[in-house]
């Protein structure tokens, strides 16, 4: 129920053991496995049920615990509950370590690989995170405990950017949708340099609801260093999901026209740094991608106008293909 929208309301635990969940009931967390159920903050942690909300998490597995956003109603009244980014023990104690405070609210705490840096947005009222927010990055030290931040994207009151999604592929690079432009694109942080646009397009690549609720990802990393993701067609009303090239060094400047013009000018046998693919493969309304292990499939929810949502398997076409798959 934080920021009462909710959102991010469970992850799988360490090694794949079991799930740690953010009961609705009493808003505790919880680790159910095999051998039973953990209370990660437990009733001798803090008395009251419902005194503190948890959302949002991810796994710190190297200090043994989770950071998420938790928010504080220990002063039930609006104008008293506090937001923070916080990590929470997995051993059972209830200990908590609050990283991040002073904003009204916080979302998308994502760990680096390395876990030596810690990304997460926040905005204050009376912005909505669809108006204006910030992206900030952490350096952890060995304890876990903040050593140092820096706004990377947004944060400017002349020019109100609205980002959101934060996430590092596998090699480190941060990547985050921003509206920058107008339009939510997706960017990846160049330390000492702008943003590196990674498919420009006048269309929102943020998914249906942008910022309403917690935990949503409209992207995911490929094994190969692709990255997909899609956006709404304006003209079909439709999905295009797209696969890009991870390494595509595309000036955030080019707009779509310019893009579209490029693709056909390209030799033979050279991959362009986006593929695009529609209904010929795809149903109308697409979320949710999760990649296989193998790095073969990808699953996700699907939708279309005169089918029930359902869970969808897409077979991943190789880099430079540009056929259905």
């Amino acid at each position: 129920r934080v920021h009462e929208y909710g959102g991010g309301a469970y992850l799988i635990g360490p090694a794949g053991k079991g799930i740690i969940f953010s009961d609705f009931k009493d808003q505790r967390l919880r680790w159910v496995q095999d051998g039973g159920v953990t209370e990660l903050t437990p009733s001798s942690a803090y008395e009251e049920d419902c005194r503190y909300r948890f959302a949002d998490a991810v796994l710190d597995t190297a200090r043994d615990r989770l950071i998420c956003v938790r928010e504080d109603h220990t002063d039930p009244a609006p104008s008293k509950v506090v937001n923070t980014i916080c990590a929470v023990a997995l051993d059972g104690s209830g200990s908590m370590e609050v990283l991040a405070s002073g904003r009204d609210f916080y979302g998308a705490p994502r760990l680096s690989p390395d876990g030596q840096r810690l990304a997460y947005i926040c905005w204050d009222h009376p912005n909505m995170p669809w108006d204006a927010t910030e992206l900030l990055v952490c350096e952890l030290d060995d304890a876990g405990s903040v050593a140092s931040s820096e706004t990377v994207a947004g944060g400017s009151s002349a020019a109100p950017t609205s980002v959101l999604q934060p996430a590092w592929s596998p090699t480190g690079e941060l990547h985050f949708i921003a509206d920058s432009t107008g339009w939510w694109n997706l960017y990846r942080h160049v330390a000492g340099r702008k943003p590196v646009n990674l498919c420009p397009r006048d269309a929102e690549f943020s998914g249906s609801s942008p910022g309403w609720a917690l935990g949503a990802q409209n992207y995911a990393f490929l094994g190969d260093g692709r990255i997909v993701t899609c956006y709404q067609d304006k003209a079909a009303g439709a999905s295009k999901l797209v696969l890009i090239d991870g390494t595509s060094e595309m000036p955030a400047e080019k707009n779509e026209t310019w893009w579209k013009n490029l693709i056909p000018k390209l030799g033979k046998g050279e991959a362009p740094a986006a593929v695009e693919f529609g209904q010929e493969c795809i149903p109308r309304a697409v979320s949710g991608f999760c990649p296989s292990p193998d790095g073969k499939s990808l699953y996700f929810l699907g939708a279309s106008p005169a089918t029930a949502g359902g869970i969808y398997k897409w077979s991943i076409p190789s880099a430079g293909s540009d056929g259905a798959a």
